[in-house]
């Protein structure tokens, strides 16, 4: 196997722990066997402190994703949306929600390997925003899978629990003054009326699939929440 760990070299992850690369090595053989993809070259890894992720080569490249622990909802997450919104995500070929692993199909060529224009991303936001509003009843549910509450009621207390966590000194001081600000753009957000649904957290053309003439398909879900929709606009990156 060919390993990438990128610009963290020195992160622990699951994969360096052999119980449970042979565990999870065993699920994907087995989960491979069982859906008959047959390979066709040497396996790539890459191990992220978020991620790993186990890339296939088959005739159309299969991949293996483990979520770290606060994004194990993702394997959950993908496979109830495959069933509520299935013209707007990859299907799996095989979850463990318990253990947040989920075994992919190949979906196309990335937007960003592409040389699209504004027509082509109007067409995937339109798509995307058809996904989230087909989930606004859903809410309830999301939470459920574990799926992180960014809804905007919760944000102050979201708010609070980063400062508290991340931030000291002057610095908390300063971002604990701007609080009152922050609750004052949650109630103007609220007045929109415009619904809490799923938010991707980190929508760029490196998340979205041309999945076909016009279509498009949205993947990566790890640093996904329940928030405002309008949220997906201001990606992480």
């Amino acid at each position: 196997m060919q390993i990438d760990r990128g610009a963290y070299p020195e992160a622990r992850t699951p994969w360096d722990d052999p119980a449970w690369r042979l565990e999870a090595i065993g699920w994907l053989d087995a989960e491979l066997a069982r859906t008959g993809v047959r390979e066709l070259g040497a396996r790539r890894v890459r191990v992220r402190p978020w991620s790993v992720i186990v890339r296939v080569e088959a005739a159309a490249p299969v991949w293996f994703k483990a979520g770290a622990p606060g994004a194990a909802f993702e394997a959950g997450l993908g496979e109830a949306l495959s069933r509520w919104t299935p013209d707007h995500v990859l299907t799996p070929y095989a979850v463990d929600a318990a253990r947040g692993w989920s075994l992919m199909p190949s979906g196309g060529e990335l937007l960003r390997s592409l040389p699209p224009g504004p027509q082509e991303w109007t067409e995937a936001l339109t798509q995307y925003a058809d996904l989230q509003r087909g989930l606004v009843e859903r809410v309830d549910e999301l939470l459920r899978l574990g799926v992180p509450d960014a809804r905007v009621p919760a944000l102050p207390g979201v708010f609070d629990a980063a400062v508290a966590a991340c931030v000291s000194g002057a610095d908390a001081r300063r971002l604990r003054e701007f609080r009152p600000r922050l609750v004052g753009w949650c109630e103007e957000l609220r007045a929109i009326g415009v619904p809490d649904s799923l938010d991707h957290a980190d929508l760029h053309d490196g998340q979205i699939l041309v999945a076909g003439a016009g279509r498009y398909t949205f993947f990566d879900w790890g640093d996904a929440n329940v928030g405002h929709p309008f949220f997906s606009l201001l990606p992480a990156r």
